[in-house]
């Protein structure tokens, strides 16, 4: 065999290699396509501002045969609207916010044909006043005294909003008493300070009152009921005498 004949028939079998190789590869490839991913929940959440759920998933719906107010169902029972946002998000618009601290269970159409856990326990947050702490300080007069509080929530607060949710009444004639933040941003914990208040002998009583209105800063949550706390100011009539250390005694001399 002659070099011309040798290169043809060795290109000859190179072809037939690479012919069955590639029938191989058909052979082991499916013939319908990639399998299809079954879509299940991905996740599950309140809005910031408690106006619904939304219910994201894995893979597409078919938002054709299953329409949004046949996808799921919440419990208890809430007066509401369900929309697809996209064949991968079901969301639920309630009529008006959802109350705080309350649980709710969604439970995902079968039709859907989710894999994975359908049904689902949802909680909405809450806001509320941990710690009110009321104490005196001396004020810039003679026989007056400054109110110190101090407020603390599960949450930051603005102080541009809690003063407008926050009154400090002497309760003998329901006058209130002017305040202010001493800090600038939006805290957990935020101190006030009153203005100068005129102690007497036979003592007042201040009533600090943080209402249900004011709200943890960036959502719609508010406190849901009205705190306070109250602090009694008395002038003591009696003077009261420290005497100074007068230090160690110096050393008896040595008499002769």
């Amino acid at each position: 065999m002659n070099a011309a004949n040798l290169k043809t028939a060795v290109i000859a079998v190179l072809c037939i290699l690479v012919a069955a190789q590639a029938a191989w590869i058909v052979h082991l490839s499916p013939l319908s396509g990639p399998t299809p991913v079954t879509p299940a929940v991905k996740e599950a959440r309140v809005a910031p501002d408690r106006s619904g759920f939304e219910i994201e998933l894995a893979a597409p719906a078919n938002t054709e045969s299953v329409p949004a107010d046949e996808a799921a169902v919440v419990d208890p029972e809430l007066k509401g609207e369900w929309s697809w946002n996209n064949p991968y998000t079901l969301r639920f618009t309630a009529k008006k916010p959802l109350p705080q601290n309350r649980e709710f269970t969604v439970t995902m159409a079968p039709k859907l044909g989710l894999s994975g856990e359908t049904t689902l326990t949802l909680r909405t947050g809450t806001f509320s006043l941990e710690e009110m702490d009321l104490s005196e300080r001396a004020g810039g007069k003679p026989g007056s005294a400054i109110i110190r509080a101090v407020v603390r929530f599960n949450g930051p607060v603005s102080p541009e909003d809690l003063l407008r949710h926050v009154t400090l009444t002497n309760t003998a004639d329901d006058s209130q008493i002017p305040l202010q933040v001493t800090t600038s941003w939006s805290s957990r914990r935020l101190e006030l300070l009153s203005d100068s208040v005129q102690k007497t002998t036979e003592g007042r009583t201040y009533r600090l009152t943080v209402d249900k209105g004011l709200k943890r800063s960036g959502t719609e949550l508010a406190l849901d009921r009205d705190a306070s706390a109250s602090i009694d100011i008395r002038l003591d009539p009696v003077l009261h005498y420290k005497g100074a250390d007068r230090g160690p005694r110096p050393p008896a001399e040595a008499s002769g």
